[in-house]
Order: structure tokens, then C-alpha cells, then sequence
């Protein structure tokens, strides 16, 4: 059971850090990988410690400082490549993680 289970987050993992920039969701990936929305949201909070939302927001984050710190994209152009389609809610997203505006991150 142990090894499945891992395997589940694995897969979970890889798919989120594939598809961030896209519309995904706990139902997409659930439906990837042969889960119960419901059973894969109590087993990745189980094993992980967090939320599949906190994870795929934290993957988001990640991907959004790394084109921050290029300066070659706008900031509406990041927030769309990692998966927001609106840019102030991207922006909130981003301050609540960081403690700083993208903008304010990309100047740091």
C-alpha cells in the first residue's frame, strides 16, 4: 500500500509540475491517475501535508518567481504562463505567498 500511495503522489506531482500553466484541477488529475476526486484530495493532504490547491498554487509560485527574476516577460504574461487568467487575482495569489507584488519581487 505504501509504495502505491507514493506512486499516487508521484504521479500527482509530476502532472501538476507538467500542466500548471493550464487549467487544472482536483478532478483532472484525479481522473490522470484512476482516483476519486475525493480520495485523492484526503491522500495527498495525508502524505504531503498540504491541500492539492496549496501544492498546485505553490508549484505556480515557483514557476512565476523563476520568469520574475528573467525580467523578459510581463507580468500579465507570467501570470497566463502559470495558469491565472486573471492577473490581479495572480497578484494577490503571489503577495500572500511571498509577502511581495510581483512587482516588487521582480525588482528585489
Amino acid at each position: 500500500k505504501e509504495k502505491r500511495t507514493g506512486g499516487y503522489i508521484a504521479d500527482i506531482k509530476y502532472i501538476v509540475e507538467h500542466h500548471y500553466g493550464e487549467n487544472i484541477s482536483l478532478a483532472f488529475v484525479s481522473q490522470m491517475v484512476g482516483l476519486t476526486p475525493t480520495y485523492l484530495s484526503a491522500l495527498f493532504k495525508e502524505e504531503t501535508g498540504e491541500t492539492f490547491t496549496e501544492y498546485v498554487v505553490s508549484v505556480r509560485v515557483k514557476k512565476a518567481k523563476e520568469l520574475l527574476k528573467t525580467r523578459q516577460m510581463k507580468i500579465y504574461e507570467i501570470a497566463q504562463a502559470v495558469g491565472y487568467t486573471d492577473v490581479r487575482y495572480f497578484g494577490e495569489v503571489f503577495k500572500k505567498n511571498t509577502g511581495k507584488t510581483p512587482k516588487e519581487y521582480q525588482n528585489s
